[in-house]
């Protein structure tokens, strides 16, 4: 399992998640890391960089998609995600069991 992590000194680590609010499917993650004595970006600036970020990255507008702000921390990087639309919580998918 690897999480995610920061290493060396920081004020505030954040993570917003872009998903689709109909299905709860992840289109992209963002994160903002601020160093000691940083500016730290507000939820807005850093939905509006997700947004963007994402829009580039698939070359469609994010219009419709909803956000969520999840700790980074206890994010997993080798691990699938969705929404629960209903609870805006971040779900961890089952692993896949290798075959035989």
């Amino acid at each position: 399992m690897a999480t995610n992590q920061v290493f060396g000194p920081y004020d505030q680590w954040s993570m917003v998640v872009l998903y689709d609010p109909s299905t709860g499917a992840i289109v992209h993650t963002h994160q903002a890391v601020t160093t000691r004595g940083g500016t730290h970006p507000d939820q807005a600036a850093l939905e509006k960089k997700a947004a963007d970020h994402a829009s580039r990255a698939t070359n469609k507008p994010m219009d419709g998609m909803a956000f969520l702000t999840v700790d980074p921390r206890g994010f997993e990087l080798d691990a699938r995600y969705s929404v629960d639309v209903k609870s805006r919580a971040l779900v961890k998918a089952a692993a896949r069991s290798a075959r035989a």
